[in-house]
């Protein structure tokens, strides 16, 4: 790829995303050729209940199929969530991805904020938490967050369920991106609360985006009502075979370990050696933080073909999240960044 003297990207370059968390090194090599086999059957109608899949996340989990539920992924279950418990407004911490607000907006849900601050780490203090809770009928908690990367204890977690069976509100846990992290999740409890539902999903670290795959825990009551309205055949054959078979490749998780450490220290120095930026790690890659501010950052990294989602916290500080990918295209963006940086310099000499 080429660029011009002034730095800006050749228009026959193509756009990279670096706006979806993925597993950089790709769905393992197992849950591919569980693909390739699973189309043979293609012509057959799937299992409605994958009951593999499902009977394997039962066990892994140490819950009755009655408390799982399947779904196209966990932004399906979600809107299958508001349309059974329908809260008017809802609160989550933010800064948080754009598909969060644009399916909330999309069922006419008010979002409440509840920012989260660099000067405290970006950690979710509870207590102002459960007081803003007040004002909304759910809460939505990432865990981890995404952007920042934190985590909520679990302990803190049973502290944010016991305050949803006491206000009588739903509660959603989001765990899609738990499996970069050693977090413990409190599934035992969740599947005894009222209203409380833990999210995952097969599209981020078993990088399964497009076959949608995802499931919901929650107590039998909920689950059942969930199930009442959600499609036919919500897992298709292909989707269920890859998500099984990469839940059970042992070695999956080491490889990944692996790539992201090796990675994790190789753009450390990058990023280092670039002025105008402070980098923090992520279980899946870096949150950058750019001071001073650069307007219309969205565009300027548009224009070095780099399409990524900027955020701003309650302080007016200005990050992007990225996300890692490959060796090549994570060598690729640090290059790209600096020229963006280097033009902010020049532009303000």
């Amino acid at each position: 790829m080429k660029r011009n003297r002034k730095g800006r990207s050749n228009r026959k370059d193509q756009l990279i995303d670096f706006t979806l968390v993925t597993n950089p090194i790709g769905p393992s090599n197992q849950a591919r050729h569980a693909m390739r086999k699973a189309l043979r059957a293609s012509p057959m109608r799937p299992d409605p209940h994958a009951q593999f899949l499902a009977g394997h996340l039962c066990e892994r989990l140490d819950i009755t199929p009655a408390r799982l539920l399947l779904g196209h992924g966990s932004s399906h279950l979600l809107s299958i969530f508001v349309q059974v418990t329908r809260p008017k407004s809802m609160l989550i911490s933010s800064p948080f991805p754009a598909y969060y607000g644009e399916l909330l907006e999309r069922y006419g849900i008010e979002i409440l904020h509840a920012p989260l601050k660099k000067e405290h780490g970006f950690a979710l203090d509870v207590e102002p938490f459960k007081q803003l809770w007040k004002d909304a009928d759910a809460a939505l908690i990432l865990n981890p967050h995404d952007p920042t990367g934190k985590v909520v204890d679990k302990a803190s977690l049973v502290e944010l369920i016991e305050t949803s069976n006491r206000l009588g509100k739903p509660l959603i846990i989001d765990e899609t991106l738990i499996e970069f992290t050693e977090l413990s999740s409190p599934v035992e409890e969740v599947v005894s609360a009222g209203q409380v539902l833990i999210l995952r999903s097969f599209s981020f670290y078993h990088a399964l985006a497009g076959l949608r795959v995802g499931y919901a825990v929650g107590n039998a009551a909920l689950i059942e009502k969930m199930g009442n309205i959600i499609d036919p055949w919500p897992v298709n054959s292909v989707a269920a075979a890859a998500a099984l078979v990469s839940l059970r490749d042992k070695g999956f998780p080491g490889r990944t370990r692996q790539f992201l450490a090796a990675e994790q220290a190789y753009l450390a120095k990058k990023f280092a050696q670039l002025r105008g930026i402070e980098c923090f790690s992520l279980p899946w890659g870096c949150l950058i933080r750019f001071e001073p501010v650069i307007a219309n950052l969205a565009e300027r990294l548009l224009e070095k073909s780099i399409v990524a989602e900027t955020y701003v916290d309650g302080d007016g500080n200005q990050y992007i999240r990225f996300p890692f990918r490959s060796h090549r295209l994570n060598a690729w963006f640090a290059r790209r960044l600096g020229w963006v940086l280097k033009e902010q310099r020049d532009a303000h000499q």
